[in-house]
């Protein structure tokens, strides 16, 4: 027979509780479709060109980032790689419904997640090991994570704790509302919004500059850790 004793009972509909606590919650006028160029620069090198595209295919959001080495390195190393992120909103939470990161030479996955809401479960296949891992909350990962910084400040919440895929793994990570600056940005000062996030299995750190009025993709990215191999992403003017 089931465990009927009131200390079960009280267990049970605290877990009930706790799962029906509202979330932050993603408007849907905040997602709008777009394509913009970034540099990656290394110990002040420019070392890699990102393409970073938003676009709709029906109920579904695809979230893509290209990356090919710069032209010098080129000369060396055709290493091109893809991370493609594809989710949804449903009563305006987040829901991936897959990750898929790769080669673009061959079109290669090298690795993945899939999500199914419905039984609650993450697959992976990453390196040749398969995974099912149990999810309950949202779930972000480096692409839709700039999802949740728009709704922090929608909110006027100063930070959020969420649960973040990487690397086949599920961590959780906290983004940060720093408030704004100004930033040197060209020839020219800018005004933005600062944003950190710290993943819980790591001592890397990542600060993102947002422009006020877009938060969908940042005009910089720091990255900072207890080595040497900090990198800086800087947006591309727009050429149209």
């Amino acid at each position: 027979m089931p465990d009927l004793t009131a200390k079960t009972i009280c267990r049970q509909l605290l877990l009930v509780l706790l799962f029906c606590l509202p979330q932050l919650s993603i408007a849907n006028d905040l997602l709008k479709p777009f394509e913009v160029n970034y540099k990656l620069y290394k110990s002040g090198l420019s070392v890699a060109q990102i393409t970073v595209i938003l676009q709709q295919q029906e109920d579904l959001w695809l979230w893509r980032s290209d990356m090919r080495p710069a032209s010098w390195i080129s000369l060396f190393s055709d290493n091109r790689s893809f991370n493609k992120t594809q989710f949804m909103l449903e009563d305006e939470a987040l829901r991936l419904k897959r990750i898929d990161l790769g080669k673009q030479a061959n079109n290669e996955i090298v690795e993945s997640a899939v999500f199914d809401w419905a039984s609650r479960q993450m697959t992976t296949e990453r390196k040749g090991k398969t995974r099912e891992i149990p999810v309950t909350n949202p779930v972000y990962d480096y692409q839709s994570i700039h999802l949740l910084a728009g709704e922090l400040q929608r909110s006027a919440s100063d930070s959020k704790q969420v649960d973040f895929y990487r690397k086949g793994k599920l961590t959780t990570a906290t983004m940060q509302h720093k408030g704004q600056e100004v930033l040197d940005y060209g020839p020219a000062q800018q005004q933005v919004e600062v944003f950190t996030l710290q993943r819980a299995d790591s001592d890397e750190m990542l600060t993102y500059f947002y422009s006020p009025d877009q938060l969908l993709y940042p005009v910089r990215v720091e990255h900072s850790g207890p080595d040497s191999s900090g990198y800086i992403i800087i947006l591309q003017p727009d050429k149209t």
